[in-house]
């Protein structure tokens, strides 16, 4: 599945069709959004993380892989990750 979705974004992306991307995005479960960035390429991972729309944020975030939330709140501008980290359970801020 996650190839899959793989192939699809990276379609979009190079066509530059943002808003069907956003449109994937919200019919995506969170675990399935955070399964797919890893295997994106840093410039193409944040962009996905930037189109995803804000409730999915912190959603997404928390079921990331603790390297993989490390590599991203590098990658994400200060009031990004503040978002990101105000939106998150406790239990998500400590991992």
């Amino acid at each position: 599945m996650a190839e899959l979705l793989d192939l699809k974004i990276k379609g979009l992306i190079e066509q530059k069709k943002w808003s069907d991307i956003k449109g994937l995005l919200s019919e995506l479960p969170a675990p399935d959004i955070a399964d797919l960035l890893p295997v994106l390429d840093k410039p193409e991972r944040i962009l996905i993380f930037r189109l995803l729309p804000k409730p999915l944020f912190s959603e997404v975030f928390s079921y990331l892989e603790s390297k993989d939330k490390d590599a991203l709140l590098r990658d994400l501008t200060d009031e990004e990750t503040r978002q990101i980290l105000a939106n998150l359970t406790p239990d998500d801020r400590t991992e």
